[in-house]
């Protein structure tokens, strides 16, 4: 469906395409498994909504809550093909689970970010993922069902806030930059985990907390055991060096309960994040700078039509005829004129 201010994607179909073309890959693999694996097959898919600023261009929409520079976008990427019979086998790894290669646009409109249109998106694309239904594949003669599981983890404070109903304060924490988006990138993490040493010294923040953070965002599999020990200790530590601070509900999600959610979450923690949405941002941003009419949001391909003179405009103008035939008897005046000189 495409609209002036709306395109979006049926994701039955996405998800088939996806299946399909990960099936074709992997079909020396998956043509080995047993009747028993092959009925438990099952791709895990992360997903997100998100809004990034786009160039203002000179065009007027219909509605106030409409914004020409405002893309508010869904989009997934599929992380992981499992079998699920007794010990989940892992078939497939999104080797770069952090980047657009694998992201895929659902739906994204020309509308400002705000909590109900928050809402709206999440209702609209979990509702799609209720009514997915498995494709069957055939290979080789042998019939494989493979089942969806989508989880939300590309969310920044907003979508979060919005979509768990938590209130927020409304104070302007980030400086905005002057095109687009703020000063909190991906590049300003990796810099600051980069050298965790002088990190701690800028930040004053004591080393054994911040190795913890890159622990988590490295993207491979953290045992939860040895978390829990060192977790615990962390937040010891915490306590006894910053007791003039509360810890704050983030940390102590991280600290106390982090592991418990590392033991029972289907992929490594890094692999949720949401780089690859925002990436994906700036492939549109580019696509539509570039490619994309500005004069008209219904002009779409259309050959556009020449603009004529007004009637009073074309009476000034000199014809072409007119002026041969000016600078013909001119010229044979001249001619004439020589002549009878002569």
């Amino acid at each position: 469906m495409v609209t002036s201010t709306t395109a979006e994607a049926q994701l039955q179909p996405l998800m088939d395409g996806t299946v399909r073309h990960l099936s074709e890959y992997l079909e020396e693999v998956l043509i080995t498994l047993k009747e028993k694996e092959r009925d438990c097959l099952t791709i895990i898919s992360k997903w997100d909504c998100d809004r990034s600023q786009q160039s203002q261009f000179k065009q007027k929409l219909e509605k106030d809550i409409d914004s020409n520079s405002s893309i508010f976008q869904s989009c997934f990427a599929p992380l992981q093909l499992v079998s699920e019979d007794k010990n989940k086998k892992v078939l497939w790894n999104n080797p770069t689970p952090s980047s657009p290669r694998f992201c895929g646009p659902i739906r994204f409109r020309f509308i400002n970010e705000t909590n109900d249109v928050t809402e709206e998106e999440i209702t609209h694309v979990k509702s799609a993922i209720t009514f997915l239904v498995p494709p069957d594949v055939d290979l080789g003669g042998k019939k494989l069902l493979i089942k969806h599981n989508f989880i939300i983890t590309m969310v920044d404070g907003k979508v979060g806030n919005a979509a768990t109903g938590t209130k927020f304060t409304s104070l302007v924490i980030d400086i905005p930059k002057s095109n687009f988006g703020n000063t909190n990138d991906g590049n300003t993490s990796k810099r600051f985990f980069e050298n965790l040493t002088l990190a701690a010294e800028i930040t004053g923040i004591r080393y054994k907390l911040i190795y913890i953070l890159e622990e988590i965002s490295s993207g491979f599999k953290v045992d939860p055991v040895n978390y829990e020990r060192y977790a615990s200790e962390t937040a010891r530590l915490y306590v006894k060096w910053y007791d003039w601070h509360p810890m704050m509900p983030t940390m102590h999600k991280i600290l106390v309960h982090g592991a418990v959610i590392i033991e029972r979450a289907m992929v490594p923690i890094g692999q949720l994040s949401k780089e690859a949405a925002e990436a994906c941002s700036k492939y549109f941003r580019s696509h539509r700078q570039d490619f994309a009419r500005k004069y008209s949001r219904h002009a779409k391909c259309k050959k556009r039509k020449a603009k004529t003179f007004l009637p009073k405009t074309l009476a000034m103008f000199v014809s072409a005829e007119s002026h041969i035939e000016t600078g013909s008897s001119s010229k044979s005046d001249e001619e004439s004129q020589e002549s009878q000189e002569i």
